[in-house]
């Protein structure tokens, strides 16, 4: 579970990340099935190195943030408190154990 919490973050958020090979190809279907979701919404919004990251909570059980890439936005939640991106337009890509990705825009 915290596998893929951790990438979540990882592979919303702007840098250069990168999956260990043992994650992809040994902690079974679901896992990968997860981390192929979250590389194709990175891919889709087009976020980078760059990406500007605006905070949207930090306290205790719930971080939340929006990340803007080239062709939209991701709003990223995790901890186990609630939230939910605002405004209108917003779809929900990718969930799983106390993290959850939502997009607008995107190819």
């Amino acid at each position: 579970n915290q596998v893929c919490r951790a990438y979540a973050f990882l592979l919303t958020h702007c840098g250069i990340p990168s999956i260990f090979w043992s994650d992809w190809s040994d902690r079974g279907g679901e896992v990968k099935k997860q981390l192929k979701a979250l590389c194709q919404i990175r891919k889709s919004i087009g976020v980078h190195c760059t990406s500007r990251v605006n905070i949207a909570a930090s306290q205790g059980g719930l971080y939340a943030a929006y990340i803007d890439g080239k062709h939209g936005t991701i709003a990223f939640k995790m901890g186990t408190n609630n939230w939910s991106p605002g405004g209108d337009g917003w779809t929900g890509k990718a969930f799983g154990h106390e993290y959850a990705v939502w997009t607008k825009g995107g190819r």
